[in-house]
């Protein structure tokens, strides 16, 4: 099925999508998987079904987010982020030098989660950013404006000119 399809070719990227909200291997797979039985289960399929997926994922970590005790008890995003030290920000990011992977996931912890949550859609899901403003049910011109003030702070706190986007 057309469902399938998207799994394949964009599992990873899912993963990476619901793992960017929860922090946590086991909750971002259980977040994909309530997505998809969710989509298989409809009636009908959606016109935009792969940008539909993604919103589902979305929609689905958040809700694990809400609903889950032990993530809001942390105090926050940026709490749960500094428990996970010199790990870098998404699993499957492979960076040759460990202090740049520590670098970058310092600088990350700086961005808002909007930034942080266009910057995964574009760059490791590989949305364009017509996808990432349906994903994120904003304008285009909010997410355009979120990724290159996300990009610039990743600069700024890199201290690297040749930091590329």
């Amino acid at each position: 099925s057309e469902l399938n399809e998207i799994y394949d070719k964009k599992g990873k990227q899912l993963y990476l999508i619901a793992y960017n909200i929860l922090r946590s291997p086991q909750l971002a797979e259980d977040a994909v998987h309530d997505a998809f039985t969710r989509l298989y289960n409809m009636d009908r399929t959606p016109e935009r079904l792969q940008a539909y997926t993604f919103q589902a994922v979305r929609n689905a970590a958040i809700d694990f987010y809400r609903s889950n005790q032990k993530i809001r008890d942390h105090g926050g995003q940026q709490q749960i982020d500094n428990q996970i030290p010199g790990k870098p920000m998404h699993p499957g990011v492979y960076l040759e030098n460990d202090e740049r992977a520590a670098e970058l996931n310092e600088a990350m912890v700086c961005l808002s989660a909007d930034e942080r949550e266009v910057i995964m859609l574009h760059i490791h899901a590989g949305l364009r950013f017509r996808q990432v403003a349906e994903v994120m049910e904003r304008p285009m011109g909010t997410v355009v404006s979120w990724y290159h003030r996300g990009i610039e702070k990743l600069r700024k706190n890199m201290n690297s000119a040749d930091f590329q986007e």
